[in-house]
């Protein structure tokens, strides 16, 4: 396993990063994989909007992260069959302006709500590989997975409010031939 924690600032308001795996081989034929990393702290752009002093530090908060976790599965009573199960889950914030001065040394938001918006991505995939060595040349694969996407721009923004939940199932089928 490995693990990293790091700090920078940005404009005097600390920022933490903390990243880690961890590789868990049960037997020969499994071995299951945990990889996490996020980031907490502070945006560097300041608002200074008295219209959303109530929401103000929620805005300004950086808490992005990413979980992974994986099962591989390769049995030995079936030479060549590999079965790899996955999820992974990921937020993301991001804050946004249109507003001409925000490329500034002071990186204020003085009128967040007509110009600003401040977006939440979050989402979850759940897959399941099969392969199978044919031969040395031919693979033949199956692919199967979920995902669900959630957007939101919460109502921090007086102008606008939204949330898209989007969900997708997808499958495939593959040959593979790697010959000469």
């Amino acid at each position: 396993g490995a693990l990293r924690f790091s700090i920078e600032t940005r404009e005097g308001e600390p920022l933490l990063g903390i990243s880690g795996m961890y590789n868990i081989p049960v037997s020969e034929q499994l071995a299951f994989r945990f990889v996490a990393d996020g980031d907490y702290g502070n945006s560097f752009i300041n608002i200074t909007d008295p219209a959303v002093a109530d929401d103000r530090d929620e805005i300004e908060d950086i808490r992005n992260g990413t979980f992974r976790a994986k099962a591989i599965y390769r049995p030995l009573a079936v030479p060549g069959l590999e079965v790899v199960l996955s999820y992974e889950h990921a937020r993301k914030d991001y804050l946004g302006s249109n507003e001409a001065d925000i490329g500034s040394n002071n990186f204020e938001l003085t009128n967040f709500a007509d110009n600003s918006s401040e977006t939440r991505l979050e989402q979850d995939i759940f897959s399941l590989r099969t392969s199978y060595d044919l031969s040395p040349a031919w693979t033949l694969e199956g692919r199967l997975s979920y995902t669900d996407l959630l957007t939101e721009i919460p109502n921090t923004n007086v102008n606008f409010d939204l949330a898209q939940d989007f969900q997708n199932t997808q499958a495939e089928f593959l040959a593979r031939y790697e010959g000469s």
